[in-house]
């Protein structure tokens, strides 16, 4: 696959809501783990995988987010 294919497809995840990233990246671990089957899965093969996701994100914003949906549970 071309790097500009690869843009492409993260140009698309980006403005997919952040359950449906979440959604898309499990599905792709599924698919991972059942072409591995036979075959250990290294935890740190995903190093740096994330790292994308977390760049534009205000990470102290981010926790307060999620700390004023906790209150509201």
């Amino acid at each position: 696959m071309s790097s500009s294919a690869v843009k492409k497809i993260n140009e698309e995840i980006e403005s997919l809501p952040e359950h449906e990233q979440l959604t898309l990246v499990n599905m792709i671990i599924e698919r991972l783990i059942s072409r591995k089957e036979n075959k250990n899965l290294d935890i740190r093969d995903l190093k740096n995988m994330g790292k994308g996701i977390w760049s534009k994100e205000n990470i102290k914003g981010y926790i307060n987010k999620e700390r004023d949906q906790w209150e509201n549970l």
